[in-house]
């Protein structure tokens, strides 16, 4: 289990990191939660694959705070909570890129998924998704979509995903060229 991450009766955080392309052979192909309490932020957890819960997977009150980031193209699901579990599950979603179809969120009855402001369902718009560039491009949605308190460090409002999008020039002129 976790293909990408495997956690169990712990804590953890991860802040501005790239979960993607894993795959686990039974379920948690992203991230595998056994009975902890987790926190994603400003992270993009992308092309991982697993038979159940190909993004994140939950099992036995496995918790999960999910904020700042991108979830795609996770195969099979992007959140998944067991069936199996003996207690309840929560998971809340706020100011993420994901996929809310019926079809990416499987909670069987078992949880509760918190749908928190500022989620967006668009494309992320990677510079090249194909060969694992994360990287947003300047017309991404998810730039300036994070969470209205948090800032990235050119001092605009916080990007979703683990690569902000930063233009730091701030010079009088702006050369392109037209292909």
């Amino acid at each position: 289990a976790g293909g990408g991450v495997a956690i169990g009766y712990s804590t953890m955080t991860a802040s501005s990191c790239e979960i993607s392309t894993n795959v686990a052979t039974g379920w948690g192909g992203g991230i595998s939660n056994s009975a902890a309490d987790v926190m994603v932020s400003s992270s993009t957890i992308a092309f991982n694959q697993a038979p159940i819960g190909g993004g994140v997977f939950c099992v036995d009150d496995g918790d999960v705070l999910i904020d700042n980031s991108i979830l795609w193209d996770n195969q099979f699901d992007e959140l998944y909570i067991s069936e199996h579990s003996t207690d309840g599950n929560l998971i809340e979603v706020e100011y993420t890129r994901i996929d809310t179809t019926n079809a990416s969120i499987i909670t069987n009855s078992n949880g509760i998924i918190n749908w928190g402001p500022g989620h967006i369902e668009l494309s992320p718009l990677f510079v090249d998704p194909d060969n694992f560039d994360f990287n947003l491009i300047a017309s991404s949605p998810c730039i300036n979509s994070g969470h209205p308190d948090c800032t990235d460090s050119d001092g605009s409002r916080a990007d979703m995903g683990a690569y902000p999008y930063l233009n730091l020039y701030t010079g009088p002129d702006w050369h392109m060229t037209v292909d």
